[in-house]
């Protein structure tokens, strides 16, 4: 009979990679719950390993820095995001705005499902470094783009500078920020995103009625 070797030897019914996976998702699921309640700068990476109980070694196997661990769980929110708008935008037939309702839960769907993200990203846990504030402007001009394209393609008749666009995504981001320091209610993010997008809709595009 044939052994194992020692990449390939399972432990726990996991082989080499499971046990990375899982030890990974572990630490992410520390670091999110420290940041948030203590905040990045607050936070060590000691106390993230204690916290999983991996061991630092592992950690540094895995992520560069506690920096690198914190932007794991910024782009983990960002593609969830991503995803699910372009979920909504395959859904909608060309030429016709989709509904609203549908795009802002896309867009707080992961704060929604995880208010924690909100206060790590956004809110009293979350980092101020260059490369995170980097990303940030990053994702900001991404949405920006994004609500141009879907402004420009169902209303061609007017013209929607950019930066209006950028303004756009940076007050949802910043309604987002406002809530993760209150009573975390899902209703309240969905109805303040709304009605911040229904305002600015009209504004440029006059009393058209959004879709639902």
């Amino acid at each position: 009979m044939s052994q194992e070797s020692p990449t390939t030897r399972r432990i726990h019914g996991q082989d080499a990679d499971q046990r990375r996976q899982a030890r990974r998702e572990a630490l992410l699921d520390a670091a999110l719950d420290l940041f948030a309640r203590h905040g990045f700068h607050q936070v060590s990476v000691d106390q993230i390993c204690q916290t999983a109980t991996v061991s630092t070694k592992s950690f540094y196997g895995i992520f560069r820095s506690r920096e690198d661990c914190y932007l794991a769980l910024h782009n983990h929110v960002t593609e969830q995001v991503m995803t699910q708008l372009a979920e909504v935008i395959e859904q909608t037939p060309a030429g016709v705005e989709p509904p609203v309702s549908a795009l802002i839960e896309a867009f707080a769907a992961p704060y929604l499902h995880e208010p924690r993200y909100g206060t790590v990203l956004f809110g009293k846990g979350a980092a101020v470094t260059p490369t995170i504030d980097r990303l940030r402007r990053e994702n900001r001009q991404w949405g920006a783009e994004f609500v141009v394209t879907i402004w420009r393609d169902t209303h061609p008749e007017v013209d929607v500078p950019a930066g209006v666009a950028i303004g756009v995504v940076g007050g949802l981001f910043e309604i987002i920020r406002q809530w993760s320091k209150g009573d975390l209610d899902p209703d309240t993010l969905r109805t303040e995103l709304r009605s911040f997008y229904d305002a600015t809709h009209q504004g440029l595009f006059g009393r058209r009625a959004t879709r639902h």
